[in-house]
């Protein structure tokens, strides 16, 4: 696997943008195929989506999978599996030059599925546990708003919202219990569109090099439990804008 290079704003290249993000695609998921992980790289929908999306848009699509996959592939070699959650979290927290509060890997279980999010509500990392309850593709992740892929009660929605909220203030140094209600997710736009039973767990907050919040993580217990074909519409998650 070769490191990325990363466009810019100012970067007028983009009529192969979508090109090159399916063949970084396929060949990332190629990777993967050696840690035991299976997952489709993208879906036509996935780029009937990206079309759709404002230059600037699709360029930090394509720039946040770069980041994903130079960490891993930087994990990589130097030796840490992606099925060793505890050393890839910490890579890739130290490669996105964050440092978690001091108590949050005493709490890290072995089956946790855990996820960064930015000071935007966008999902930045997620463990490879993740992909064992996921139905969505790889590009899926990165092209469509975490709101669209989703659906849960709007009650629970409002619950993460707050604790996402309480995880980025300025007083929050510790990690901290998420009292979310257990709950199940439906994937909206999945083919397979998994439902999982979902059992949050704890949020940190991730400090920059100020010591300022700029991001957290947060773990769950999820389980999928089954699938559902043409779910009943419900409110879809909030869109997630923090900082």
């Amino acid at each position: 696997m070769k490191q990325m290079a990363y466009l810019s704003e100012s970067d007028s290249d983009t009529d192969n943008l979508e090109m090159k993000f399916r063949g970084l695609l396929k060949e990332f998921c190629s990777f993967a195929t050696q840690f035991g992980y299976n997952i489709e790289p993208y879906r036509e929908g996935t780029w009937v989506k990206f079309r759709t999306l404002p230059t600037a848009v699709q360029k930090d699509c394509f720039n946040r999978f770069s980041t994903y996959y130079n960490l891993c592939m930087m994990a990589a070699k130097s030796d840490i599996s992606f099925n060793d959650d505890r050393s890839l979290a910490w890579w890739a927290m130290k490669e996105y030059g964050f440092r978690p509060s001091s108590d949050f890997f005493d709490k890290l279980e072995k089956e946790d599925l855990l996820e960064i999010y930015n000071a935007q509500g966008i999902q930045i990392y997620r463990n490879w546990a993740f992909f064992q309850v996921s139905g969505y593709s790889m590009g899926d992740l990165f092209v469509f708003p975490w709101n669209e892929l989703y659906i849960r009660d709007q009650e629970i929605n409002d619950s993460l919202f707050a604790h996402a909220s309480r995880g980025l203030a300025a007083d929050c140094r510790s990690t901290f219990m998420c009292s979310v209600p257990r709950h199940l997710c439906v994937e909206a736009l999945s083919p397979s569109q998994n439902i999982c039973d979902v059992q949050m767990k704890f949020i940190a907050p991730l400090f920059d090099k100020s010591d300022s919040p700029v991001a957290f993580v947060i773990t769950s217990f999820t389980e999928k439990v089954g699938q559902k074909i043409n779910p009943t519409p419900t409110t879809p998650a909030p869109t997630l804008s923090l900082g």
